[in-house]
């Protein structure tokens, strides 16, 4: 959304209207290279230069991005409960929202998902996959929300949790073998 006199704001989202796909658009702004309509899938699966590749959505899948991402410990993903820059919201979550309708269609219920394009599937399964939903506006993080996140996310392992760590690895690897 932009704000009233934002000529520069106003002018990119003249060219993202009509010309989301086109390489000037796709090269020059980067909103564009993370815009993604699931009403025009075949549009954006040809003309996307950025998100369609790293969501793994082509039609030749890149195992790299599947293997790294089996790499993580945990792989948290934050939707705000107020934003106004990633639309729909829910796709932070890997969710698809139909504009008409407002139905939306989870993580879970795509194929990306069941065919587990980016190895999320196989992260849910380790118990790996995190929501996380914040009240508030786009990245306006409290205090509580940082200090929580990086206490989770970010503090050095101590002995307990590497154990914990490698009894897990090793039974996770004794599932596959």
């Amino acid at each position: 959304k932009c704000e009233s006199g934002d000529w520069l704001c106003q002018g990119a989202r003249t060219l993202l209207r009509g010309n989301t796909w086109s390489k000037f658009v796709q090269g020059r702004l980067v909103p564009a290279q993370y815009f993604r309509d699931a009403e025009e899938i075949e549009a954006y699966l040809e003309g996307s230069n950025f998100l369609a590749d790293v969501n793994n959505e082509r039609k030749v899948k890149n195992e790299t991005y599947k293997e790294n991402m089996k790499k993580l410990e945990r792989f948290a993903m934050y939707v705000f409960s107020k934003d106004v820059t990633v639309i729909p919201k829910e796709s932070g979550w890997f969710s698809e929202v139909n504009a008409t309708t407002g139905a939306e269609t989870k993580l879970q219920q795509r194929k990306m998902y069941k065919e587990d394009w980016l190895g999320l599937r196989w992260l849910d399964k380790k118990e790996r996959l995190e929501f996380r939903a914040v009240d508030g506006p786009h990245m306006q993080l409290t205090d509580e929300v940082l200090i929580e996140a990086f206490k989770k996310y970010f503090t050095p392992r101590t002995e307990e949790s590497l154990v914990w760590t490698s009894k897990k690895k090793q039974e996770e690897e004794s599932v596959y073998y």
